[in-house]
């Protein structure tokens, strides 16, 4: 159900497997860009133990588990020139990296 998975979501955003893993990494290396945030180029870049391909895909999940949120209304040019969001990782996010609260995060509430 959709109250049982958030709450699943909200204590271990990460849970098990080669995907879990992918989204931790993702997860940590936004944290690692503190204010700064980072474009999905970025971490593309960032996490190259995370396959081009599913960089995207694990960014989502990471952001449908509220370990991470998208910053309203700011956008980074790209390489090519476009504007991308620029992500921030939550206390949730925070908490699942086993991070301090003290830690830079954006808040968020489960069910945003």
């Amino acid at each position: 159900s959709g109250t049982a998975t958030s709450e699943a979501s909200a204590r271990d955003p990460y849970t098990t497997g080669k995907a879990a893993h992918d989204r931790r990494i993702i997860a940590a290396f936004i944290a690692s860009c503190a204010a700064r945030g980072a474009t999905d180029q970025e971490i593309a870049k960032g996490c190259p133990e995370v396959h081009k391909d599913a960089v995207r895909a694990r960014r989502g999940e990471c952001w449908g588990r509220h370990a991470i949120t998208k910053s309203p209304g700011e956008k980074r040019a790209t390489d090519s020139g476009k504007g991308a969001d620029v992500w921030f990782v939550t206390q949730i996010g925070l908490a699942g990296l086993g991070l301090p609260a003290a830690s830079f995060h954006v808040p968020v509430t489960v069910g945003e």
